[in-house]
C-alpha cells in the first residue's frame, strides 16, 4: 500500500478474499481501515503496522486462519486506535503482537483501546501515565513477556478502571513501580478513597499493605497476589467488597471489633488466613 500520502484509507471490502498476499504493511498515512478490508486472505501472514489508523472497522481482518503475526511500530499510537469489534482487530487472530521493548504510553491519555495489547510478546515493561482513567477489556491478556509496570502516582493507579481482570498489565503476574520505586508495601492513605476493582491482580512481590482510613476496596482488588502476607486496617469504617483478597494467604489485624469487621464485609472474604482484632 503506498506510503507517500496518496492513499489514507483503505475503504470496505478493498482486499477481502484475495490469495497470495502474504505480508501487508500499513502505511504512516493511512487513517482509516474499511469493514471486512483483509477479511477471507487466506494466505496472509503478517500485517505491519507502521503508523497508528484511527479507526479500523468491523471484522476488517476476520476469516485469516493463516496470520501469524502482528507487527507494531508506536504502541502509543496503537494503544488509541478504535476497533469497532473484536474481530477487527488482527491480533485477534495471530495470537502474537510484535512491539518494542517498552510500550510507553504518553501523558495526557487517558484510556487505552479493548483488546490492543492482548497476546503481545517481546514487551517487559508499560510505562502508564497519571492520567490514566480506563483500560479496556483483554486489553493486555497473555502478555507473558511482561515483567514491570510504571505509574508515577499511587493515587492515581487506584482510580484507573480496568473493565476485565485481564486489563490489568499486574494480571501477567508483574511487579509495580510507582514513582520509580518497586511496590513491595503498600500505606494507602485517608486521601485514597477507592481501590478500584482489580487493581493489583497477581501483583508480585507485594508483601505488605496498610488502609489507613475509611477506604472502599473493590472486588478482586488483590486477586492472587501469591506474595501478600499482611494486612493492616487502622479504621474499622472500611468497606470490603466480594473477593477481594482471593486466592491469597493474608493475616489480618483490623483496628475494630469483629461486629465492625463484619459489617465491613470481613466474613465474606476468602483468602484470609487469620485476624486479629483491637481488642484481642
Amino acid at each position: 500500500i503506498p506510503d507517500d500520502g496518496s492513499v489514507t484509507e483503505i475503504g470496505a471490502y478493498a482486499f477481502a478474499t484475495v490469495d497470495g498476499m502474504r505480508t501487508v504493511e500499513i502505511g504512516e498515512h493511512i487513517t482509516n481501515i474499511g469493514d471486512y478490508a483483509f477479511a477471507g486472505c487466506n494466505d496472509l501472514e503478517v500485517v505491519d503496522v507502521k503508523g497508528n489508523p484511527r479507526t479500523i472497522g468491523l471484522r476488517a481482518f476476520s476469516f485469516n486462519t493463516t496470520l501469524k503475526t502482528v507487527r507494531i511500530a508506536d504502541a502509543d499510537g496503537w494503544s488509541q486506535i478504535f476497533f469497532s469489534n473484536v474481530p477487527s482487530n488482527p491480533v485477534c487472530f495471530a495470537r502474537n503482537i510484535e512491539l518494542p521493548k517498552e510500550v510507553r504510553i504518553k501523558e495526557g491519555r487517558t484510556q487505552i483501546s479493548a483488546g490492543a495489547f492482548r497476546y503481545g510478546t517481546g514487551f517487559e515493561k508499560v510505562v502508564l501515565p497519571s492520567s490514566m482513567e480506563v483500560i479496556g477489556g483483554t486489553a493486555f491478556l497473555e502478555c507473558t513477556d511482561l515483567k514491570d509496570v510504571y505509574i508515577d502516582d499511587l493515587r492515581a493507579w487506584c482510580r484507573i478502571n480496568f473493565c476485565s481482570y485481564s486489563s490489568n498489565p499486574l494480571s501477567n503476574n508483574a511487579r509495580l513501580w510507582i514513582n520509580g520505586e518497586q511496590i513491595r508495601e503498600i500505606s494507602f492513605g485517608k486521601d485514597i478513597e477507592r481501590v478500584s476493582k482489580g487493581c493489583f491482580v497477581r501483583c508480585k512481590d507485594l508483601e505488605s499493605i496498610c488502609f489507613e482510613g475509611d477506604t472502599k476496596i473493590g472486588e478482586l482488588a488483590f486477586d492472587a497476589c501469591m506474595d501478600l502476607k499482611k494486612v493492616v486496617f487502622k479504621s474499622p469504617n472500611v468497606k470490603i467488597e466480594e473477593d477481594a483478597f482471593s486466592k491469597c494467604n493474608v493475616d489480618v489485624y483490623f483496628c475494630g471489633t469483629r461486629e465492625q469487621w463484619e459489617l465491613a464485609g470481613g466474613n465474606m472474604l476468602l483468602g484470609v488466613n487469620n485476624v486479629t482484632f483491637e481488642d484481642q
